[in-house]
């Protein structure tokens, strides 16, 4: 029981590392794409976790910012 707690702990934590660095990549992307950093409060993080971000909420956000520019 032990070696599968231990095997299943193991197994979170790579998957865990695994999705930082997708988190990463796509926030490097978005960065690239907006050409400005963004910075994000632990509560705005906290939220975005929990519940992340509709692609629809992206495309009309990048959409907005292209028509204003």
């Amino acid at each position: 029981m032990a070696d599968e707690n231990s095997l299943a702990a193991e197994s979170l934590q790579r998957r865990i590392a695994e999705l930082e660095a997708e988190r990463d990549t796509y926030l490097k992307t978005l960065y690239a794409l907006m050409r400005q950093e963004i910075v994000f409060d632990e509560e705005e993080l906290r939220h975005l976790q929990q519940h992340g971000i509709p692609l629809e909420q992206v495309i009309a956000e990048l959409e907005n910012r292209d028509a204003k520019a």
